[in-house]
C-alpha cells in the first residue's frame, strides 16, 4: 500500500503534494496551509515553497532536528497541523493508521 490519503491525493480545495519530493518524504500539512517534509538522512524538516498552487523544487524554510527524533518533533508540534500523511501518523506517537490494522 502506498500510503497516501486525502492530504496526497488532492481535492479541489487543497493542491496535491507528492509523497517524495527531492528525496524527503511528505509529513503533512500545517495550519497555515503549507507542506512539510523529511528527509531521515538529514534529520530535516522542510517547509515546501508553493507558487501558484504548484509545489516548486526549492524549500521555504528548513529546520534542522538535530538530536530530536521525527516522533518527538511531530509530538511538539501536534497542534499546529492542518492534516497528516500516513507516513507521519506511523511516526507519531499514540496514533494507529489504518495501515496499522492489516499488519498486525
Amino acid at each position: 500500500m502506498s500510503g497516501r490519503d486525502d492530504t496526497t491525493l488532492g481535492t479541489s480545495d487543497s493542491p496535491l503534494y507528492p509523497e517524495d519530493h527531492q528525496g524527503a518524504h511528505f509529513l503533512g500539512v500545517e495550519d497555515r496551509g503549507s507542506p512539510l517534509y523529511y528527509d531521515a538522512n538529514q534529520n530535516t524538516v522542510y517547509t515546501g515553497k508553493v507558487e501558484s498552487g504548484q509545489l516548486t523544487d526549492e524549500w521555504a524554510t528548513e529546520v534542522s532536528l538535530s538530536d530530536r527524533s521525527l516522533s518527538e518533533f511531530l509530538d511538539s508540534e501536534s497542534s499546529s497541523w492542518e492534516s497528516l500523511s500516513a507516513f507521519a501518523k506511523r511516526h507519531l506517537p499514540g496514533v494507529d493508521t489504518d495501515e496499522d490494522e492489516g499488519d498486525r
